[in-house]
């Protein structure tokens, strides 16, 4: 259920049917190489969440594409010349309060479970901090946070015989898709920003989102500029940006496809649908959230 395709009336059915839950799909806007559109991550989490959602009825929160942590990309004064045009990277702090007003308006709806689905791996820093913060205040409703993906299991490798496993759920999967499955089990996806995974997945998603020819117009490889950092275990504010200068971290994903794009998202569906339902019933995370002991009344 779509937060903003419900009218006012049927907000105490959605509640009920949803056990109160709520879900936040959250993205950003910034670069994908060349050939992905700047909203991947959010395009990503939405198609996945809204999925799951209808298997497992529970309402989506519409929060814009633009929450999200890019705030990295302060470093670059001249988004000319770092070719980062598109990008939206807003400061933390300011970040920090919208999730926390948003939070604080779905529960005065009447929500007790918020469910943050994260699409962006630069977000997941931040989204642990707010979780600590929520703590400051004894809120009225839990709120949680996971990936809209299942990393592992949407590796090509472990993909590859999952779907060789269940060839009739996924006997879409054509005998190029199962090569390039192969391929790339064999050298690795490269990263995991633009890669075959995201590339797929977009295609799943607006096949006419994706400029195929453009998967080699930058180099997605590190050139390793900060190794020595990461190697004596220290970390560095624009780290991963030193290593990939091109915001593009991936082999080029050539070989990748809707349908391979459809099998990825149905992996991450399935992952997120046993979430949601085990949350739908689980009253115990909104008695954690606030502290009581289990046999308090809510």
């Amino acid at each position: 259920m779509l937060w903003e395709n419900l009218r006012e009336e049927e907000f105490d059915k959605a509640i009920e049917v949803s056990g109160g839950l709520c879900i936040i799909p959250l993205g950003c806007l910034e670069k994908h190489g060349q050939h992905l559109p700047v909203g991947t991550d959010y395009f990503e989490a939405m198609s996945i969440v809204k999925q799951a959602a209808e298997r497992e009825e529970a309402v989506v929160f519409p929060i814009g594409a633009w929450v999200g942590e890019v705030s990295c990309f302060h470093s670059f004064k001249d988004p000319g010349t770092a070719r980062l045009r598109g990008c939206v990277g807003i400061k933390q702090e300011i970040l920090l309060k919208i999730l926390e007003e948003i939070c604080d308006e779905i529960a005065r709806n009447g929500f007790r479970k918020i469910l943050i689905v994260n699409g962006h791996g630069g977000n997941s820093a931040l989204l642990k901090h707010f979780l600590r913060c929520q703590t400051y205040e004894n809120k009225p409703y839990a709120t949680l946070v996971t990936s809209a993906f299942a990393y592992s299991e949407i590796d090509p490798r472990r993909l590859y015989g999952t779907v060789s496993a269940r060839k009739g759920e996924f006997d879409y999967l054509t005998n190029e898709d199962m090569e390039t499955l192969k391929r790339f089990s064999r050298t690795g996806t490269g990263g995991g920003h633009a890669d075959i995974r995201e590339a797929s997945m977009v295609m799943a998603y607006d096949k006419s989102l994706v400029a195929q020819d453009r998967y080699d117009a930058e180099c997605g490889e590190s050139n390793h500029r900060t190794d020595y950092l990461s190697e004596i275990g220290v970390e560095s504010a624009n780290a991963w940006l030193a290593n990939y200068p091109s915001s593009y971290c991936a082999y080029a994903p050539h070989g990748a496809s809707e349908t391979i794009g459809r099998a990825m998202t149905e992996i991450c569906v399935e992952r997120l649908a046993k979430i949601l339902s085990l949350i739908k019933s689980d009253e115990d995370c909104v008695r954690s959230a606030q502290m009581l002991p289990k046999e308090n009344p809510l």
